[in-house]
């Protein structure tokens, strides 16, 4: 059972992912953008400020209301929907945690692709590595990486 997105869940999975490609200090360098996703919809939020400008980590802050279900004492989001994950984005396409530090790992030769090490709590986060509304492009370089992981 999924559980909401918090700053907690967020430093759970930034630790659980801690030197691969899934986390923002690792991949940046790569063309990935932290971003969320609300996987019922499939609809795609950059990680953005309060004040709407680009997040270079994940942030809670800059998300539409309709995405946060508590708010702290001082107004800010405190969780979202249980249905959001946290992930990337890079040239359009969402890609998740695990997805970002495979193509990473294979495109930089760091070889780290999963997590490094378990997460304190189940995340909740778990979910079939599908990529909605993805363009060709995208698809073309998962294919990619799917035939260097198999050789």
């Amino acid at each position: 059972m999924s559980r909401a997105l918090t700053k907690k869940v967020l430093a759970e999975e930034n630790l659980a992912f801690a030197g691969s490609g899934a986390v923002s200090s690792k991949n940046r360098s790569s063309g990935f953008h932290p971003a969320f996703q609300d996987v019922q919809t499939g609809v795609v939020y950059p990680s953005c400020y309060a004040d709407g400008r680009p997040a270079p980590f994940h942030l809670l802050d800059g998300l539409p209301c309709e995405l946060v279900v508590t708010r702290d004492s001082a107004g800010r989001s405190a969780a979202l929907k249980a249905s959001v994950i946290s992930g990337f984005v890079r040239h359009g396409c969402f890609y998740t945690r695990e997805e970002a530090a495979t193509l990473v790992a294979v495109s930089t030769g760091l070889g780290e692709t999963r997590r490094t090490k378990p997460p304190v709590a189940p995340t909740g986060t778990e979910r079939p590595m599908r990529q909605l509304n993805c363009d060709a492009r995208c698809q073309r370089a998962r294919a990619a990486t799917k035939l260097r992981k198999a050789a």
